[in-house]
């Protein structure tokens, strides 16, 4: 995990080094921008699932210590579960800012100004992916924080959905991992088989996002309110529910 940190962060500063003096080709900074707006959402759940190994699977006899001290289980997994999503921003933070940088640039450019860069050179796969991912698709310049018109209410909650989508992103996985966890404490095999579990979810809704899905999922599943509400709401309110199942399990565990 330390490699990929590593070259993320050289990757960000090589990226601004050669943008200060307009060295990067207008095809690099495409590529770079699909990259990470792709990686974002993909490397969380990898990087959430090794930072709870090491911080609640693999404790050893830590957690039997702390049950006989006077702490509530939201002290201790909660404590836990913020170190891990901060953990996860060492990963991130350098991943969006060459999201924000890259569209940027690309925004820059006079005869494309007002195009989303999944609209430039037809990347199937790429632009497939990125255009149904709510914070690019149907948000557009969000990174960019661009004005939103008051009377303009669908742009205000494509805006909100966009946002809540990022969260739902981080405390998925968190919780549904620390859940597992509490279960399968020191015995980080079968957690890593219930923690893998987790990418049946997203990758059902990349499928059924998908137009070529419709005729196996149905046309009110491709609906645009159906996906939003799933991609973006549904992740922050069943986390919520793993939460409080999590704390239930870890609190009933005899250690």
């Amino acid at each position: 995990m330390s490699f990929w940190e590593m070259l993320f962060w050289s990757v960000l500063g090589l990226y601004f080094g050669f943008m200060v003096f307009d060295l990067v080709p207008y095809k690099v900074d495409y590529w770079l921008y699909l990259s990470a707006a792709v990686l974002i959402p993909g490397i969380i759940p990898i990087v959430v699932g090794g930072a709870i190994y090491k911080s609640h699977v693999n404790v050893g006899t830590a957690d039997a210590s702390l049950k006989a001290l006077p702490l509530k289980p939201v002290q201790v997994i909660g404590s836990r579960m913020l170190a891990v999503a901060l953990s996860s921003l060492q990963y991130l933070i350098p991943l969006i800012l060459i999201l924000i940088l890259a569209q940027e640039e690309l925004l820059s450019i006079p005869h494309q100004r007002n195009l989303a860069a999944h609209d430039l050179y037809g990347d199937k796969f790429l632009d497939g992916v990125t255009f149904n991912l709510y914070i690019h698709g149907q948000l557009g310049k969000v990174f960019l924080l661009e004005p939103i018109h008051r009377h303009n209410d669908v742009s205000l909650l494509l805006y909100l959905l966009g946002f809540i989508q990022i969260i739902g992103w981080v405390t998925f996985p968190l919780t549904w991992g620390f859940l597992w966890a509490s279960y399968f404490q020191r015995r980080g095999g079968l957690f890593l088989l219930a923690y893998i579990a987790y990418f049946i979810i997203p990758g059902l809704i990349f499928m059924i996002m998908f137009e070529e899905q419709q005729y196996l999922f149905g046309h009110f599943f491709t609906e645009f309110w159906v996906q939003a509400y799933a991609i973006g709401l549904g992740g922050v309110l069943i986390s919520i529910v793993l939460f409080f199942l999590a704390l239930r399990t870890w609190g009933r565990r005899t250690g």
